[in-house]
């Protein structure tokens, strides 16, 4: 994955950290990612499913 996307989706996330309270949306997210929002979810889901593997696999070593 792109070195600039993963900055944008550490941006996405430290938004939604700083918006818990909030409701947020699609459009939201990824207005703050400078991604359309097709794009955001494909590769939100991409990074965030590459995480989710990792964490998986460390936690059975």
């Amino acid at each position: 994955m792109d070195r600039e996307y993963k900055k944008r989706i550490e941006r996405v996330i430290q938004y939604i950290e700083t918006h818990l309270t909030e409701k947020i949306s699609l459009a939201d997210v990824a207005k703050v990612s400078h991604f359309s929002p097709y794009h955001f979810h494909r590769i939100f889901t991409g990074v965030i499913g590459d995480n989710r593997q990792r964490l998986h696999r460390s936690a059975k070593t």
